[in-house]
């Protein structure tokens, strides 16, 4: 997802703790998290670095340089002279296009050589591997992840970005802003929390979603959501359910404008009260009452007693 057109991305750990990070590698910026999914290890797709869950780094694979730009072998231990490449004759792009175009098939055959090679050598080492009963390649994977030869490098000062998050029910929260800016979300929230309590949100899950492109501004159909007036000329089957002399605003304090019905009512809709069974734990007032809060800025939801509808708003800009 994106948050102020900053790239980020949400896990949860093998502790179950949520966690939110900036979805950039520290090593050169690539984006690490394409699409949902489980990863048992954040892997950077463009050098490979890896991090866990809880954003340390955990591993540099195939960093063989150190500093002064010497090169580390892992192998024997010792530091070396970079490689360095054959010098080449200045020419002219047209004369190194033929010259490629010339050797093109001398190239791909070498390659598929070199393809085969390394096929067979695969083959060899893993049926050695399962006759030993155990994975030899076991240290030379460890050497290649290890960064014990570089100076001054310490992996705990590149772990992942921070963002912060937190959850109610079904919805997670972030934001790129630090607490003194921005107070804990149950102090935004405030008694919206405190009013739903007796809800099980946390066990609800989504059953549908779908997107629309509304070509207005986005706050407009926020304050839409929160006005009733249109209800009866726009949507006159909701008053039959959500009843105009039975709505009314509930307030209290925290980010959020709330309203309620209550008692909703049968107007032969698929909303009903009675259609769908009840949530487990609501009170007998609760049982018959339809819920409609806009938290601040761009959520808001209609909460029944068997169901929930929730709209997020994403701005594309200011307007």
């Amino acid at each position: 997802g994106e948050i102020g057109g900053q790239p980020i991305f949400i896990v949860r750990d093998k502790k179950g703790d949520l966690n939110g990070f900036l979805n950039v590698c520290r090593h050169r910026g690539s984006k690490l998290v394409r699409k949902n999914g489980r990863y048992p290890v954040i892997s950077c797709p463009y050098h490979r670095w890896g991090y866990a869950l809880d954003g340390r780094l955990l591993a540099t694979p195939l960093w063989d340089t150190t500093e002064g730009g010497m090169r580390f072998d892992k192998k024997t231990g010792e530091h070396k002279a970079p490689r360095r490449k054959k010098a080449v004759a200045e020419e002219t792009t047209h004369t190194h296009m033929q010259r490629v175009t010339e050797y093109d098939h001398e190239a791909v055959a070498a390659i598929e050589a070199a393809e085969r090679h390394a096929e067979a050598q695969g083959k060899a080492q893993e049926e050695k591997n399962l006759a030993g009963g155990s994975c030899a390649q076991l240290d030379s994977i460890r050497a290649a992840y290890s960064t014990e030869h570089i100076k001054a490098f310490n992996k705990d000062d590149f772990g992942l970005f921070n963002v912060r998050v937190a959850s109610w029910g079904p919805f997670i929260f972030a934001t790129l802003a630090p607490e003194e800016k921005v107070p804990s979300l149950y102090q935004i929230l405030g008694d919206a929390c405190l009013d739903l309590s007796n809800y099980p949100l946390h066990e609800l899950v989504s059953v549908r979603k779908k997107t629309y492109h509304s070509k207005a501004n986005w706050k407009l159909l926020a304050d839409n959501f929160m006005e009733y007036y249109h209800l009866p000329t726009v949507h006159p089957a909701l008053t039959t359910v959500s009843g105009v002399d039975n709505h009314h605003r509930k307030q209290g304090a925290g980010q959020y404008i709330g309203f309620v019905t209550n008692p909703l009512t049968k107007g032969g809709q698929p909303i009903d009260p009675g259609t769908l069974p009840v949530m487990p734990g609501l009170k007998d007032d609760e049982e018959q009452t339809g819920v409609f809060h806009h938290l601040f800025p761009n959520v808001f939801y209609f909460l029944l007693p068997s169901h929930m509808f929730c709209v997020r708003l994403d701005p594309m800009d200011a307007t």
